[in-house]
């Protein structure tokens, strides 16, 4: 099977818009004897070009796709452009090579992308909805309509949430499949040197939405009355200026706080591993990654009631769930935790961990499209 997979996620590294999950994934294909070629919007000039990524010029505007608005004109005919080069430069290769199926990584833009190419040439399409499509394009009046046209007309849609799952099947009132979006991760060679006591640890981007600026009021809260732990929190964005004074405000964060800044690879992983308790104190959320290698490094949580965590924290018994933008509620669960001595609890479930396995997603998804085109 000759798969064309349209991205709007760069597939590697660093980047602003970087996918991680991906490669891992189409690694687990080609394994299973299937050939994938990735459409991409060319984001940064190290972007690879390869027989098997073909990325996409449309800009010399650095900004990832997700931070341009249609209601500025400028922007508004950068994605024009974009979208127009994206589907033809996909249908160039498929007539020169063709394509057997094609693979949507969001129901917009890729999968408008993928619909168009479907209308003219016949190309079936599936769709994997990762949650700015639904959460945010999927709610507003003008771009409502057009999500739910193209789950629609969609041979196979995946969401990597059952939240999202549910909420497909309400918009275009059509069946979705739960497709976990992971990849396999390793215990590095050496952890993280940390404080003394529990370590909490925070990994992820530096913006509103996943709450840093939550869990730091909940630190300061913890720190008037509680001994014996530290919190390292791992990433850079926006708000790292905001939340660096946040720190220097409180007086009795002084010496509890770490801020590493954005870390990648063995760095990243050893302070995954090296952490007593993962803290996610989203304020949205579907299935974040962070999450998912938590699982694999057999960490316990403390997540806010946002997207999929609530079930799989709750049901499984990985640690406390929380309402999110609750700072009171995150700062008791975390003096539990701290007075508990930072029990781990039981072993993570061997079936939850196959649910999140990228061999299992790579399986899943080869064979709805083997039945799709059978």
């Amino acid at each position: 099977m000759r798969i064309a997979v349209l991205t709007s996620s760069y597939p590697h590294g660093r980047h602003l818009a970087a996918a991680p999950w991906l490669p891992p994934l189409l690694d687990e294909l080609r394994r299973l004897g299937h050939e994938s070629v990735v459409f991409f919007p060319r984001l940064s000039v190290s972007a690879p070009s390869s027989a098997r990524e073909i990325p996409i010029e449309w800009s010399a505007d650095p900004r990832p796709l997700v931070s341009l608005s249609p209601k500025r004109p400028h922007d508004l005919a950068l994605i024009l452009r974009l979208l127009r080069r994206w589907e033809t430069a996909v249908a160039a290769e498929h007539s020169a090579a063709p394509f057997d199926i094609s693979f949507a990584l969001w129901a917009v833009p890729a999968g408008w992308v993928a619909r168009r190419l479907w209308r003219h040439s016949g190309l079936p399409y599936t769709i994997w909805s990762l949650g700015s499509d639904m959460n945010t394009y999927g709610t507003r009046v003008m771009t409502r309509g057009l999500v739910r046209s193209v789950l629609r007309d969609a041979s196979a849609v995946f969401a990597n949430s059952n939240m999202l799952v549910e909420k497909i099947e309400e918009l275009a009132g059509r069946h979705a499949e739960f497709l976990a979006a992971s990849r396999p991760i390793q215990p590095p060679a050496q952890l993280a040197a940390l404080p003394e006591g529990l370590n909490f640890v925070y990994i992820g981007r530096l913006e509103l939405v996943k709450g840093p600026d939550v869990l730091l009021d909940a630190a300061a809260r913890l720190a008037d009355r509680t001994g014996g732990w530290h919190l390292t929190i791992v990433g850079d964005g926006s708000m790292g200026g905001q939340l660096h004074e946040l720190v220097r405000a409180h007086p009795t964060l002084s010496g509890r706080v770490t801020f590493t800044g954005q870390l990648d690879g063995e760095r990243l992983l050893s302070y995954l591993y090296a952490a007593d308790c993962l803290v996610i104190p989203s304020r949205s959320e579907s299935m974040p990654i962070v999450f998912t290698e938590g699982l694999q490094a057999g960490k316990r949580f403390i997540t806010t009631d946002v997207g999929d965590l609530e079930h799989f924290v709750d049901h499984y018994e990985l640690g406390e769930v929380v309402g999110h933008g609750d700072a009171d509620a995150l700062e008791r669960a975390m003096g539990r935790f701290v007075e508990a001595g930072g029990d781990v609890g039981e072993p993570i479930d061997p079936e939850l961990l196959h649910l999140f396995d990228v061999k299992r997603s790579a399986e899943r998804f080869a064979e709805v499209a083997g039945e799709v085109l059978a």
